[in-house]
């Protein structure tokens, strides 16, 4: 069990003092931390478990403009204590993650690693973060983490999510400064600690900072990979000839299908966060893989808890029936056609208000495929770090 001096502080102080959470309280909370993450600038000194080193806790210091720009410097302890830089660094943006490697005379080695990491750890923070809102029994107490002064968010493991996540919050910023992810045998998953942190405007971190150096040595690309989202389902994107919209290529037994991409929604409700998409198989009929493919956006609103959920597939693949009216509205949920596709969206708004998110869904090749695959890479993390299906 971690025993840091942070953690201890902000459990004394909890402990000593009153339960501050009711629900709307943890919304409100979890609201302001999601985008704090999404917006806030910095630089800090950091330890955390790195996927892209399995797992394994490294000491670093990070630099980062938000959305998706990072430079990231590992630092290590030497014989007297002290702690110097390593001789690479990563820098991150929104397409790729670039390991350099320092050599004398300016021959540095450029490796374009895999996948995005550190985008995707602000994006599983995020997850966490939704799940204290999500999930009743979230309880929020007073802390520290160093010298900040923090809201510490607890919420013990549960039978439909076996895990116990602390979040510790910055009560001036709303930043998360702290973040423990427990498995249902309290071994440490995902974890980092904020130890010393200056908030910035992007204007005063230097640009050179998230700019690759000149290739003078050797360049070396990334090997090829194969994306593995499901049991028998491969996922490709690739551009369509002849057509205005990417597709997708999926792969299931022998046979490879081609599917058109869907829209991608920019009516999100006020409070809501886009936070997913998921492919889906939707049986058609009652024979076995007969199915077809339906796309499913999530979104999410932490100060409700609600959750809102748009499914679209092509309208040669499946066939609703006459039972559902596709040009009315109902309740609850919105049924309707749209430039070839069925589309219906569910959730704790009106329906005029799931109308205006329908007529919001336009062509958008590239947010598709970014949320596509930073989805994939999420989801996938989630489940290696915690043993467990989404």
């Amino acid at each position: 069990m971690r025993l840091l001096s942070g953690l201890l502080a902000a459990f004394a102080l909890g402990l000593a003092g009153p339960v501050l959470a009711a629900e709307p309280q943890v919304g409100e909370l979890v609201e302001a931390a999601v985008q704090a993450l999404r917006t806030t600038c910095y630089e800090a000194r950091m330890h955390f478990f790195a996927q892209y080193d399995a797992g394994r806790e490294h000491r670093v210091r990070i630099y980062h403009v938000a959305p998706d720009l990072y430079h990231v410097r590992p630092l290590e302890e030497d014989e007297h204590g002290v702690w110097t830089e390593e001789d690479h660094y990563y820098l991150e943006n929104a397409e790729e993650l670039l390991l350099i490697t320092r050599r004398p005379g300016g021959q540095d080695i450029i490796s374009e690693l895999p996948e995005r990491s550190f985008y995707l750890n602000d994006a599983l923070t995020g997850k966490f973060l939704r799940d204290l809102a999500r999930y009743p029994g979230t309880t929020v107490r007073s802390g520290k983490v160093g010298t900040y002064d923090i809201h510490v968010l607890l919420q013990t493991a549960q039978p439909e999510k076996p895990y116990t996540i602390t979040v510790g919050l910055d009560r001036s910023t709303s930043f998360p400064l702290y973040l423990l992810v427990n498995d249902s045998e309290g071994v440490e998953r995902v974890y980092f600690e904020m130890e010393a942190i200056e908030y910035r405007s992007p204007q005063e971190l230097d640009p050179r900072l998230f700019t690759p150096p000149a290739v003078g040595g050797k360049y070396q690309q990334r090997s090829p990979r194969v994306e593995q989202l499901a049991p028998g389902v491969i996922l490709e994107l690739k551009e369509a000839e002849g057509a205005d919209r990417a597709s997708v290529q999926i792969q299931r037994s022998a046979s490879n299908v081609d599917y058109s991409l869907p829209p991608y929604p920019t009516n999100v409700p006020l409070g809501y966060q886009l936070e997913g998409l998921h492919l889906l198989d939707f049986p058609i009929s009652d024979a076995a893989g007969d199915v077809a493919l339906v796309y499913q956006f999530e979104l999410f609103s932490p100060a409700s808890g609600d959750t809102l959920s748009i499914f679209l597939t092509q309208t040669d693949e499946l066939d609703l029936g006459s039972s559902m009216p596709f040009s009315t509205v109902d309740g609850g949920y919105v049924v309707q056609r749209l430039d070839g596709w069925v589309v219906a969206i569910f959730g704790g708004l009106t329906p005029e208000e799931l109308q205006l998110v329908a007529s919001g869904l336009t062509d958008d090749a590239i947010g598709v495929e970014n949320l596509l695959e930073m989805t994939k890479a999420r989801d996938l993390v989630l489940e290696q770090a915690l043993n467990i299906s989404d």
